[in-house]
């Protein structure tokens, strides 16, 4: 069964003088560093991804991070199955563009009779041209058979997103072409992007 589908370093350089006066006292700043971002949470909204996908798409910040946590909730919702026909006609249309394609808008393509889940458990992401406006996100993911009937499969996607009314939503596959992601669409290019992105990605903060 096979998914088909998403540091500055800052230098301070020190002068030192070289005669031999006493040095200035150092000036010292009462400013507090900003926290680096907590990595992107790989269960936003909760375990259930019915009724987590609309939740992650409130809670999630129009940051990197926030963009990647969506696409994490937004695949479990998507590599699901069985499913409800009613929740890909009612919810989908809330989560994708105006732009998204009716071919994209159907069920995944999962092996029938599966009972497939995926998660972002242990799993990586790395997001590029991220803005409070678009990004594009690449993220490993398991899916896995409740049944027990098919293998676990470790798969690589891509996705696009858009801020719209102050949410993320899910764009067109064509917005995020592999090669933004400096690779290619074929099984030898995704799987060594898949490999490297598992050993240098970021990993989600949790998952489920």
């Amino acid at each position: 069964m096979v998914l088909v589908v998403a540091v500055a370093v800052i230098a301070w350089m020190l002068g030192r003088d070289s005669s031999s006066a006493e040095p200035a006292p150092a000036e010292t700043s009462s400013d507090t560093p900003s926290a680096a971002p907590q990595a992107a949470d790989g269960c936003l909204g909760g375990p259930d991804p019915t009724t987590a996908i609309l939740a992650a798409q409130e809670e999630a910040p129009l940051t990197a991070e926030g963009a990647a946590a969506f696409v994490a909730t937004y695949v479990r919702w998507r590599f699901q199955a069985p499913r409800s026909v009613a929740d890909l006609e009612t919810t989908g249309p809330q989560i994708w563009t105006e732009d998204v394609p009716a071919d994209e808008r159907v069920e995944a393509p999962i092996t029938p009779g599966a009972t497939l889940r995926a998660s972002l458990e242990d799993q990586t992401y790395e997001v590029r041209e991220a803005s409070e406006e678009r990004a594009l996100v690449a993220l490993t993911l398991i899916g896995y058979d409740t049944e027990g009937l098919y293998q676990d499969v470790q798969s690589v996607a891509f996705f696009a997103v858009e801020a719209v009314d102050g949410v993320w939503r899910i764009g067109p596959q064509a917005d995020a072409p592999s090669a933004a992601f400096e690779t290619a669409d074929d099984s030898a290019s995704l799987q060594s992007f898949k490999s490297e992105l598992a050993s240098s990605g970021t990993a989600f903060e949790g998952g489920c």
